[in-house]
């Protein structure tokens, strides 16, 4: 024989059926994304199924349900000073769905960086789907984690391709799916210019010389030794390196 409710059976009824419709964040998966706006909209199925709950317990679920997907959900990128951070996003790319406060779709349209106003929701609704938010940060499930990850150091890169490593010291350009560390050091173009500046003299000392007659020529050590009247040629430089000291590459 079931008794009065208690009251405070009912609210506690109450806020669990309240916690069922709020949503704060979860995985998603992208369908597709807008080629208009500069691909930074895109349709997301959230990961993560919604639990139903039975009247007569609402604490217990009885059932789930898929979540509809969310349409033009903004994808949050790192920017700011005019500077910002893309990733070229596509379908079947996993992202993080945050949801707002409140419902952020008049927001979207009408803010701009000129305005320091606030924006009326004209909605009541609270951490409802209409406030998603996609950002590009993971998590990464276990059968797709990323290839490259590095316990010390800074990597930017392709999965399973070109990485961009930066350790204290050293900036490196690896492959993931061979060795992440570059092969050896990058010419710098400002040695390089001069190296090349410094053979150019040589060779247009030796035409000259050349074009009278080879007074004198190098020997090794730096010892000269007569070859016929003439100019003398005191060539060639002593070349230096034209390698950076803190950047490789493959």
């Amino acid at each position: 024989m079931s008794g009065t409710p208690e009251l405070a059976d009912l609210l506690q009824d109450a806020a669990t059926q309240a916690l069922f419709e709020l949503h704060t964040a979860m995985p998603g998966q992208i369908v597709s994304v807008y080629a208009d706006g500069n691909r930074q909209f895109a349709d997301v199925r959230p990961c993560l199924r919604r639990a139903l709950a039975t009247e007569e317990d609402q604490a217990q679920p009885l059932a789930e349900e898929d979540l509809p997907v969310l349409p033009r959900v903004p994808i949050g990128y790192p920017q700011g000073g005019g500077f910002f951070v893309s990733l070229p996003m596509a379908a079947g790319d996993f992202v993080l769905l945050v949801f707002a406060e409140r419902s952020i779709d008049r927001w979207i349209a009408t803010a701009k960086k000129s305005s320091q106003g606030t924006v009326s929701t004209g909605d009541v609704g609270m951490h409802t789907l209409d406030g998603a938010i996609a950002l590009p940060l993971g998590p990464a499930p276990s059968g797709e984690l990323l290839e490259g990850v590095s316990a010390t150091d800074l990597v930017i890169g392709k999965s399973g391709g070109l990485v961009l490593t930066m350790s204290a010291s050293l900036i490196q350009l690896g492959v993931t799916t061979g060795s992440a560390s570059g092969a050896d050091f990058v010419a710098l173009a400002g040695k390089v210019d001069t190296e090349c500046t410094n053979f150019k003299a040589d060779i247009t000392t030796l035409k000259a010389a050349t074009s009278t007659g080879l007074g004198t020529i190098p020997t090794v050590g730096g010892a000269t030794k007569t070859a016929f009247d003439g100019a003398t040629a005191t060539i060639p430089h002593s070349p230096v390196s034209t390698a950076a000291t803190k950047v490789k590459a493959v």
